[in-house]
C-alpha cells in the first residue's frame, strides 16, 4: 500500500506540474498573441498589412515568398505615414520604414541605435568573416575610416581601363560561344565575368573564371557557396543557429560536434579564405621593399593594394575585408547584370536606343582602344539605364536592423529595444508615392527628364550614411562597362518568348530560380 501511495503522490505532483506548465504556456500565448499586440504594444496604432495571420503574422510572406514582392505590396497597398507595423511568429512586433524623412533619421542621426540582426550576422560571418558588414559601434567606425580611401571615386576611376579590358576579353569569348545561336545561362556568364573583374581590379589577380570555368578552383568554390538552393541555405542557417544555441550552454559542444570538414560549403569557404590570404601576402610583397627583394616594385592599382598600404588592418582583418568584397561585391553585381539582361529582352526598344548611343561614341570591344571613367559616364542613356536597373531591381532587396536600445523615430513613435526594423530597398525604390504611378515600370527616361524624387533616401539601392555600401562606385563602374560592351555587340532575346521571372525566396541577393536562358546574336559593324 505504501508503494502505491508513494507513486500516486509522485504521479499527482507530475500531473500538477504539467498542468501548471500547460496553463502558463496557454496564458503566455494569449498574452503574446492577443493582449500585448492589441492593448499594450507601443506600435499598436500603426497600420498593418491585411495579410497577417494570427499565429505566424507575416513570417510566411517574409521568409517563404520573395521579400521583394511582399514589401512592394505592403508599401503600395497599406496607407501609412512612414511606418508600417508587421508581426512575425508569435506576434513579435517589427517595423518597415517607408518615408525618406524617417529613413534619413534611422540611417544618419540614429545609425548606431540599430545593429545588424544578430542571428543573420552569425550565419553570414561563417562565409564573410567579421569584416566591415558586421562590425558595430567604434569598431565599425575604425574599419570604415580606413576602408573609405580605397573605395573613393578618385581611386576607382583609375580602374575603369581594367574594367573595360576584362569586359572586352570576356565579350570576345562570348562572341565565339554564341555563333551557333545556342541559348546561354546569362546569370552564369555574369557571375564569372564579375568575378574576373573583381579579381583583376580589386585584388590584382587573374581568376580566369570566364576562360577556364570548368577547371577553375576559385569559381568552383564560389558556385558551391552561392548556388545552393533556398532549402539548402535554410538548412545551413538552422544548423548554425542550433550549434550556437547549444555551444553557449555546453562548453565542450564545439569539440564534441565540430563542423563537418567534408561539407562542400565548409570546404569551399576554407579554400576561398586560403586563396585570399595568399593574395594578401602577394599584395604586401608588392609594396614592402624587403619582401620585394630589396627594391620597391611597381605598385599595383587595385583595392587590396590600397588597403594593405594603409597598415590599419591585421592579416586576419584583411582576409575578412577581402572576403566581404569578393563574395558580396561579386554576387550583387552579377545579380544586377542578370536583371539588366532581363529588361533588355523585355524591352528591345531600350536595347536599340542604347546600342545606337554606344556604337556612335565608344570603341568596339574588339579594338585595342581603352576607355576611361569620364568617357563611360558621359553617355547619358547608358547611365540612365544603369540607374534604372539598379533602382527597379536592387541587388539586396531587403536588409534588417535591430534596436539595441529604447529609442524614438519620427516625432513621437517609441521603438522598444529588440524591435526589428527592415529597410526594404526594393519597396522604397518602387513606391508609387515617391516615384509616381509608373514606379514599377522600367523607364530609363525618368533619369533624363527630371522626374526622379529629389530626396536621396527615395533610392535605397546602396543605402546611405555610415552603413552605406562603400563599393557603390566600383559596382556602378563595372556594371556600366559590361552593359556598354554587351548591348553594343549583341542583340538579346529570351530563350523562351513567354519567360516569366521566378525569384527565389529568403535570399540576400535577387536570384532567379532556374537561372535565365537568353539568345545572343552578334551584330556586325562595331
Amino acid at each position: 500500500m505504501y508503494y502505491f501511495i508513494r507513486h500516486y503522490d509522485i504521479f499527482r505532483a507530475l500531473l500538477l506540474i504539467s498542468a501548471t506548465a500547460f496553463n502558463e504556456t496557454f496564458l503566455w500565448m494569449i498574452y503574446q498573441l492577443a493582449i500585448y499586440p492589441r492593448l499594450l504594444s507601443p506600435l499598436r496604432h500603426l497600420p498593418e498589412p491585411k495579410s497577417s495571420r494570427f499565429f505566424t503574422g507575416e513570417s510566411f510572406n517574409i521568409f517563404i515568398t520573395p521579400s521583394m514582392t511582399t514589401t512592394r505590396k505592403w508599401i503600395n497597398e497599406t496607407p501609412n505615414d512612414g511606418l508600417i507595423r508587421f508581426r512575425t511568429l508569435w506576434g513579435v512586433d517589427s517595423l518597415m520604414v517607408t518615408s525618406p524623412e524617417l529613413l534619413g533619421e534611422l540611417l544618419i542621426s540614429k545609425a548606431y541605435d540599430y545593429t545588424k540582426r544578430p542571428w543573420l550576422a552569425k550565419v553570414l560571418a561563417l562565409v564573410l568573416g567579421n569584416g566591415i558588414i558586421f562590425a558595430e559601434g567604434a569598431e565599425h567606425k575604425r574599419q570604415r575610416k580606413h576602408l573609405i580611401p580605397p573605395f573613393a571615386y578618385s581611386r576607382i576611376k583609375e580602374l575603369y581601363p581594367l574594367f573595360w579590358k576584362q569586359t572586352c576579353d570576356a565579350t570576345a569569348i562570348l562572341s565565339s560561344v554564341v555563333q551557333d545561336q545556342k541559348p546561354i545561362q546569362i546569370n552564369d556568364w555574369a557571375s564569372r565575368l564579375t568575378l574576373d573583374i573583381i579579381g583583376e581590379a580589386g585584388m590584382g589577380q587573374s581568376f580566369q573564371a570566364v576562360s577556364k570555368p570548368t577547371d577553375n578552383e576559385l569559381y568552383g568554390a564560389y558556385a558551391t557557396v552561392f548556388k545552393q538552393s533556398p532549402k539548402q541555405q535554410a538548412r545551413q542557417i538552422v544548423r548554425r543557429l542550433v550549434r550556437d544555441f547549444f555551444s553557449s550552454r555546453l562548453p565542450y559542444f564545439e569539440q564534441w560536434f565540430p563542423l563537418d570538414p567534408n561539407n562542400p560549403a565548409v570546404r569551399s569557404i576554407r579554400l576561398i579564405r586560403r586563396l585570399t590570404r595568399e593574395i594578401i601576402a602577394s599584395g604586401k610583397a608588392s609594396i614592402d621593399p624587403l619582401a620585394a627583394g630589396g627594391g620597391r616594385q611597381q605598385a599595383r592599382i587595385d583595392v587590396i593594394n590600397a588597403a594593405v598600404g594603409s597598415q590599419a588592418f591585421s592579416e586576419e582583418e584583411l582576409v575578412n575585408q577581402m572576403m566581404t568584397f569578393l563574395l558580396a561585391g561579386h554576387e550583387s553585381t552579377a545579380s544586377a547584370l542578370t536583371m539588366a539582361c532581363y529588361y533588355f529582352c523585355k524591352h528591345p526598344e531600350v536595347q536599340d536606343k542604347l546600342r545606337a548611343e554606344i556604337r556612335a561614341t565608344l570603341p568596339s570591344p574588339s579594338s585595342s582602344s581603352t576607355i576611361d571613367a569620364a568617357r563611360i559616364r558621359s553617355q547619358p542613356y547608358l547611365m540612365a539605364v544603369v540607374e534604372e536597373v539598379m533602382r527597379i531591381a536592387p541587388a539586396v532587396p531587403i536588409s534588417g536592423r535591430v534596436a539595441v536600445t529604447d529609442t524614438w523615430i519620427g516625432k513621437n513613435q517609441f521603438v522598444p529595444k529588440g524591435t526589428t526594423v527592415i529597410l526594404a530597398s526594393a519597396a522604397i525604390n518602387t513606391s508609387k508615392e515617391l516615384w509616381g504611378p509608373d514606379a514599377l515600370e522600367f523607364k530609363p527616361e525618368r533619369w533624363l527628364n527630371g522626374t526622379i524624387p529629389k530626396s536621396p533616401f527615395a533610392n535605397m539601392t546602396f543605402l546611405h550614411g555610415p552603413r552605406s555600401c562603400m563599393g557603390e562606385d566600383f559596382a556602378r563602374g563595372v556594371f556600366a562597362c559590361v552593359v556598354a560592351a554587351w548591348v553594343g555587340r549583341f542583340e538579346m532575346e529570351f530563350e523562351d518568348p513567354d519567360y516569366k521571372p521566378v525569384f527565389a525566396p529568403a535570399t540576400l541577393n535577387i536570384r532567379l530560380e532556374g537561372g535565365m536562358g537568353i539568345k545572343l546574336r552578334p551584330i556586325d559593324g562595331w
